[in-house]
């Protein structure tokens, strides 16, 4: 079962992010060259993830739940999301992403502990092996690109400012590889309770 840990967006995230997708698609309508192919989150399939523990053997997943539902030693908090981004770059996009401006550090040590919890029950990257923890909301994955596009110009005019969520728990999701987030499933949740 593949499985990952995130923290769920609230619906002003949401309404941000269909502006954000509104925005972009109009100015890749405008393009007199092919435009790239973009598969865009769904709105409800939009989250944080904390840890992708990835592919699990069934027989692990009534453990994961289990620590799933341990509450959280943190005390809820607020997240404002901000500025639009690329992996890799902003001008070769890959993923187009929502970056988080307050509550990061909260995040992080929530990260650290989602890397604790359950790093020993799952197969895979170790905590010292993990990658350092960069938090965003994935918004849409870049399948093509397009000639002469100003990318950094169309993130820059779909900007989200001052946009916030509360986190409040954190779930363990399945994932049925569909694409935009479609087969994203909550198989577990804790609460922060700190």
């Amino acid at each position: 079962m593949r499985l990952f840990v995130a923290v769920p967006v609230g619906d002003e995230v949401r309404a941000a992010s269909a502006r954000v997708r509104a925005s972009i698609e109009r100015a890749l309508e405008q393009l007199k060259s092919t435009p790239p192919r973009l598969v865009w989150t769904i709105p409800r399939g939009l989250h944080l993830t904390l840890r992708f523990l990835g592919e699990q053997p069934e027989d692990r997943v009534p453990a994961l739940v289990e620590a799933a539902h341990e509450p959280y030693p943190f005390a809820p908090f607020v997240l404002r999301w901000h500025g639009l981004g690329a992996f890799p770059s902003p001008r070769h996009p890959r993923a187009i992403w929502l970056g988080v401006g307050k509550g990061a550090r909260e995040l992080g040590r929530l990260e650290l502990e989602v890397a604790r919890r359950f790093g020993g029950l799952t197969t895979g990257e170790t905590l010292d092996e993990a990658r350092p923890f960069h938090p965003h909301l994935t918004m849409a994955r870049v399948k093509t690109e397009a000639k002469g596009l100003d990318w950094p110009a169309v993130l820059a005019a779909a900007e989200v400012d001052d946009v916030s969520s509360r986190v409040g728990h954190v779930g363990l999701y399945r994932s049925r590889g569909l694409p935009g987030g479609e087969g994203y499933e909550e198989i577990g949740r804790g609460r922060l309770d700190g």
